[in-house]
């Protein structure tokens, strides 16, 4: 690619709309199954998009913006959505995660078709999305990864249309900085995209370079001076946008060394390690253009914040691997045009390989230890109704009860008091505590699974 981006012009560089929309609802229908599948929600849905989404419904919109620690545009969807529906948030979560899936996928084919201008390559890419394991997993919960990957996506389609374009530019580039706003009101990491593609800015062509440059740091700058000397402003409150925290999180050399070790292994985990190893070989056989260097850049700043950031999520891996999707496609696809048979049968393997991530994450059934939470916080708010003190050591058995959580430490033998004790024997303090109830001679009014549930009245607190 010429350092403007000549060479993506074209006459028609756009995917067909039949082709976008059948690759929609091969998207829906494939997702079906893991839909039906689902066991419990998940401890970030249940313990920080819906008590914000709930608060945005009681109308407390700006306490809740300014105070609470997560970024607020998944939620403030969650709320719009139960508001216009009436489905209950859990609901509501889900069904914009599958939506969010739907739309990804959707994105994944018209950007691959932007990008390498082949029916066979945008196919492919949107084949390794649609079977990428822990998106499925994620976009049937209530979780924020599908539609953050809908923001970077279409931002990154904009940003290669602006490339593209004969005449006006900006009007492109303004779009793609909107869509990396978005994203990062979802999560911080969008703006790794943005910068990427600042950076190739600034270095496409030497003269002017030092002014873009500067142009560039400035907004940088006073971000973090901005965290330097008003650390308690509203935006670094937010979880996400925690700079001290997730420079805390280091603990010298040694522990930098060691994370930094675990990020490529876990890019390969997370994207299909067959996969990640055919992107790079895309990579190789692409040569150097705009979409390459800014995967590399992309990736290389990644590595660089995850290994600095020892608690990051598996989910954090998603953003950066779908990037990386359409060279995978491409890297394919060069493979099986070879007149090498191990090379076809790599390339075979491959797409075999996301097939099967399909069919099994598709057929693996609700996991019933999980089931076993649910079933017993719903039998105890059907019992007692909601807002109970429910001591137990599943956070999520208690949010099916609507109840207020304690944890097993409240539970003091011989005092008062009205609380559902909720065990799951499954760990370790957990079967302690349930021996120990047996052996004093109380039986719990129900069992499900692992799960005792000892009602109030049976017990001395």
């Amino acid at each position: 690619m010429a350092a403007n981006g000549e060479d993506l012009k074209t006459g028609n560089i756009g995917p067909g709309r039949y082709d976008v929309a059948l690759v929609g609802l091969c998207a829906f229908l494939g997702l079906i199954p893991a839909w039906l599948n689902y066991d419990v929600i998940s401890k970030d849905g249940a313990f920080q998009y819906i008590p914000m989404a709930k608060a945005f419904l009681g109308g407390s919109f700006r306490d809740t913006l300014l105070n609470s620690p997560q970024l607020p545009l998944f939620p403030l969807i969650m709320a719009a959505v139960t508001k216009a529906t009436g489905l209950d948030l859990e609901l509501s979560g889900r069904a914009i995660s599958y939506f969010g899936y739907v739309l990804a996928c959707m994105g994944m084919y018209q950007l691959s078709s932007l990008l390498f201008r082949n029916r066979a390559v945008s196919c492919l890419a949107s084949l390794f999305i649609a079977t990428n394991a822990l998106l499925m997993k994620c976009s049937v919960d209530c979780l924020k990864e599908s539609v953050f990957l809908c923001a970077i996506i279409g931002a990154n389609i904009l940003a290669v249309r602006g490339l593209s374009a004969a005449g006006r530019r900006w009007p492109w580039y303004l779009g793609a900085a909107a869509s990396f706003g978005a994203g990062a009101l979802l999560r911080s990491t969008a703006l790794v995209f943005l910068c990427a593609w600042l950076i190739l800015w600034v270095f496409h062509k030497s003269r002017g370079r030092y002014a873009r440059a500067a142009l560039l740091a400035a907004p940088v700058a006073a971000f973090y001076a901005l965290w330097f000397f008003v650390p308690e402003f509203s935006l670094f409150r937010k979880s996400s946008y925690q700079l001290g925290g997730f420079f805390g999180s280091m603990h010298g050399m040694q522990d930098f060394f060691r994370s930094l070790g675990s990020v490529p292994l876990n890019f390969f985990d997370n994207g299909n390690p067959v996969l990640m190893f055919f992107a790079f070989y895309g990579l190789h056989r692409r040569g150097k253009d705009f979409y390459s260097c800014h995967v590399l850049l992309t990736l290389g700043i990644f590595s660089l914040i995850l290994a600095l950031w020892l608690f990051s999520s598996g989910r954090y891996y998603l953003a950066p691997v779908a990037w990386a999707y359409p060279l995978a496609a491409y890297g394919v696809l060069e493979a099986f045009s070879s007149r090498r048979r191990v090379y076809r049968a790599a390339s075979a393997v491959a797409v075999l390989s996301c097939l099967v991530m399909w069919g099994y994450r598709s057929a693996l059934p609700p996991e019933p230890d999980k089931v076993a939470w649910k079933e017993a916080g719903a039998w105890i708010r059907e019992e007692l109704g909601p807002g109970r003190e429910v001591v137990s050591n599943q956070e999520r058995l208690v949010y099916y009860a609507q109840g207020k959580p304690f944890p097993l430490s409240a539970y003091r033998e011989g005092k008062g008091g009205g609380r559902v004790l909720a065990i799951d024997a499954r760990k370790k303090a957990g079967a302690e505590l349930d021996a120990r109830m047996r052996a004093l001679g109380y039986e719990p009014a129900r069992r499900f699974r692992q799960v005792s549930v000892y009602l109030p009245d049976g017990l001395r607190y």
